[in-house]
């Protein structure tokens, strides 16, 4: 359950971007109506992914990690998104959150990176991955998808909290707005507003308990990277003041509760919810299922093309079908021998960390290229933390999973990775949240299985311009699994 969220970290004034973009100077920049934020995520993958249970989260430059001024240190955008201790402070690793006030480092190790000064938690994500070495950038967008249940009829007042910059919610194809696109509040001014920003309400109508279809786009370009949503019935609403804290959207006493759009198709595929009306939206099945099964297994079929959510999902590999693993740690289970070198075979697989070969008793030979890996992988260019131009090509690494029955083939000039190789990729992906893209070593750094990489050019048409870049991937083969370099 939970929404997905993927996450934009990057500067709206970067001209790095602007020619993908056609030539527009910033994310307030207007385009035919539509701010340009929209268009880079089209383009772009996103920089994080994770899931929301309650829809609030914090971080920004008061929660600094460095008390410098410009970007973002990769941990103020990195930790958007994270929960727990994945991110609270931990002297051992130079990417972990410390808190600045008022440029003094007051690094305790209490959490408060996640926390207004207050105390009030903020949020719950989880399953989160990073899909950037070293994030940089002084802005977010992020964008949520799912399903909103609400457990009551009537008119509900949504406000969005604790707002520097700008909303968009659409809920059954209801889009409301809340801030400006284009204009923000200054970090620097923000005095007459508080700490917290600006709040917005807004109202939605239900006309049945049920699950609505619900999408949010967030925006900042502040370095104030927060949001609250609550929601209540319009008649006992306060007209102003703070919402309760249990109105969170999500939270336990809101009467509502997210879900992923996996799960809601997984209810309509087993006949526990129906349509309401004509609508995107649908009502429980009361003869079968109910809110006290919410959070049961409830199983989906693998039927057309498929997309998986922000967790850890495993699709089974069907030539033809398009597969997108989405966010999270995901692997495709390959059962019939496929060459994947072949790029019209991978065209339609997207966002996999990992390729199971068949089960136990399974013999299955892949054949893959640098291109068919980097397809499979859709991973990004970026720097590690030391900002080296020489490990912006090195990218992440495909995990292959298999015993001494399976094949794996490699063509076009993959060589086998040095100890030095293993250990810039490692070094690179440090980040919290980015583990999965590391290479298992040894205690004395070593490869605990068999490694290979290949560099390679690669050129796309984007908009009508040509984008040449180089990579460098990576691929860990299970030790026993049968090697043959072409």
């Amino acid at each position: 359950s939970g929404l997905d969220a993927d996450m934009w970290f990057y500067n709206y004034v970067d001209p790095s971007w602007r020619a993908r973009v056609g030539g527009d100077s910033g994310v307030y920049s207007q385009r035919g109506g539509k701010s340009i934020y929209k268009d880079y995520i089209k383009i772009y993958s996103p920089s994080a992914s994770t899931t929301y249970d309650v829809v609030q989260f914090a971080s920004g430059t008061h929660y600094k990690t460095l008390s410098d001024q410009g970007n973002m240190h990769a941990e103020d955008l990195a930790r958007v998104g994270r929960y727990g201790s994945d991110a609270l402070y931990n002297a051992s690793n130079p990417y972990a959150p410390k808190k600045f006030i008022n440029g003094v480092d007051t690094t305790a190790g209490t959490g408060e990176n996640i926390s207004f000064a207050n105390g009030t938690l903020k949020g719950k994500p989880g399953n989160y991955t990073l899909g950037e070495s070293n994030p940089v950038g002084s802005d977010l967008v992020m964008k949520m998808d799912g399903w909103i249940y609400v457990n009551a009829p009537g008119t509900y007042s949504v406000r969005a909290a604790d707002l520097h910059n700008y909303v968009e919610l659409t809920i059954n194809g209801n889009t409301q707005k809340f801030g400006s696109a284009t204009t923000f509040i200054n970090p620097s001014t923000e005095v007459s507003y508080g700490k917290n920003g600006q709040w917005w309400s807004r109202d939605f109508t239900f006309n049945k308990a049920g699950f609505y279809k619900f999408d949010m786009e967030y925006m900042d370009g502040t370095g104030e990277m927060n949001l609250s949503l609550y929601i209540m019935q319009k008649n006992s609403a306060p007209a102003s003041g703070p919402y309760p804290i249990d109105t969170l959207v999500g939270s336990e006493h809101s009467g509502t509760r997210l879900f992923s759009n996996n799960y809601v198709e997984a209810l309509i595929q087993n006949d526990f919810i129906k349509k309401i009306g004509t609508t995107n939206s649908y009502e429980i099945n009361t003869s079968k299922y109910s809110e006290a099964n919410f959070g049961d297994p409830v199983y989906l079929k693998q039927e057309g093309d498929v997309k998986g959510g922000n967790l850890d999902d495993a699709f089974v590999y069907s030539k033809g079908r398009a597969i997108d693993g989405k966010g999270g740690v995901d692997t495709l289970i390959v059962v019939d021998d496929v060459d994947f070198s072949n790029l019209d075979n991978v065209k339609k697989i997207n966002n996999f960390e990992k390729v199971q070969l068949g089960s136990a008793d399974q013999a299955v030979s892949i054949k893959f290229s640098p291109n068919g890996i980097f397809d499979i992988v859709d991973s990004r260019n970026t720097r590690d933390a030391s900002n080296s131009a020489a490990s912006e090509s090195v990218n992440t690494v495909l995990k292959v999973i298999g015993d001494s029955k399976d094949l794996v083939q490699l063509t076009h000039d993959f060589v086998k990775a040095t100890k030095a190789d293993i250990t810039t990729l490692n070094n690179k992906h440090s980040v919290v949240g980015d583990t999965y893209n590391k290479v298992d070593v040894t205690s004395d750094g070593d490869a605990v299985n068999q490694v290979y990489k290949a560099t390679f050019n690669r050129q796309e048409v984007i908009n009508g311009n040509t984008i040449n870049s180089k990579h460098t991937v990576f691929v860990e083969i299970q030790d026993g699994v049968q090697v043959d370099l072409l």
